[in-house]
């Protein structure tokens, strides 16, 4: 603890390597930090509690001397160095100078590429894993383990719901059927195998059947389970058929990030004007 220098995430490091400037953009930032969205910087109150509980280590540092600079999106957060241009270009053709934007990771990606930073939108990136983001009116009343508070790049408050599980189980599944197929002598499309069992789910029944699924490929952080174990249940009664069967794996794909979606829009009662899907990883 006494020799820490700085601490940044990955996105901040390579800009330190290629600028020499110890920056990082906001969203960057709240991962390691909390903001404050007034003054758009590490929250002060909260950087003295840190500080004041430290105080009798007798560490060379302050909390912010460690800290990166926070900077917004438009910004300018340092310059391409000549020490970076070497790592950038080998043949030594690229020039320094270059102006460099805050630096931040893919979440930030997410909302900018759906237009998904004014308050009340929010984006959700689906596949293996599955996260929600969504820009916050105002900051949370209290402390969530199932929700991390982060950053637009611009500043504004953002709960995300993130959820170890999502479509493995399904993909898994859908494996399963393609071997079908396969053995039966039919060569499927990946993209019709598809959308021919995803569209069957719109004939379901509205519960699914009866059908219940735990699609826990690995563990998940916002119920509690520490190791992965899907399963597939149905009682005797049971409407069993594919639909009914494609339904179910489709619902609960999203059933652990619907938890964190509850807690924001019953518990916090926050308003979602709109929300668009990103990607989904197969």
């Amino acid at each position: 603890m006494p020799r820490i220098d700085c601490i940044t995430t990955l996105a901040g490091y390579i800009h330190w390597l290629l600028t020499g400037n110890k920056a990082i953009g906001i969203g960057d930032a709240s991962g390691m930090f909390p903001i404050d969205e007034s003054t758009q910087d590490y929250n002060e109150s909260m950087v003295k509690q840190f500080d004041d509980l430290i105080a009798t280590k007798g560490y060379p540092w302050k909390l912010k001397e460690i800290l990166p600079k926070v900077y917004i999106s438009g910004e300018q957060a340092g310059e391409l160095t000549e020490i970076g241009a070497k790592i950038l270009d080998r043949s030594r053709n690229l020039q320094p100078g270059t102006p460099i934007c805050p630096p931040e990771g893919d979440a930030g990606t997410g909302m900018i590429a759906t237009n998904s930073v004014r308050k009340r939108t929010g984006n959700i990136s689906v596949g293996t894993s599955v996260f929600a983001m969504i820009v916050l009116e105002k900051e949370l009343s209290k402390v969530y383990p199932e929700i991390d508070l982060v950053t637009t790049p611009n500043g504004s408050p953002v709960g995300m719901v993130h959820a170890n599980n999502c479509s493995s189980d399904l993909n898994a599944w859908l494996g399963l059927f393609r071997e079908f197929s396969e053995a039966m002598g039919q060569k499927v499309d990946t993209n019709k195998l598809f959308e021919v069992m995803l569209n069957k789910a719109l004939e379901a029944d509205p519960d699914g059947g009866g059908l219940l699924s735990y699609g826990y490929f690995s563990g998940e952080n916002i119920t509690g389970l520490e190791k992965g174990r899907p399963l597939f249940v149905r009682s005797p009664e049971s409407q069993f058929n594919l639909a009914n069967f494609m339904r179910t794996h489709l619902f609960t794909a999203f059933g652990a990030l619907k938890i964190g979606m509850g807690i924001l829009t019953k518990e916090e009662n926050v308003a979602i004007d709109r929300i668009f899907g990103s990607r989904w990883f197969i």
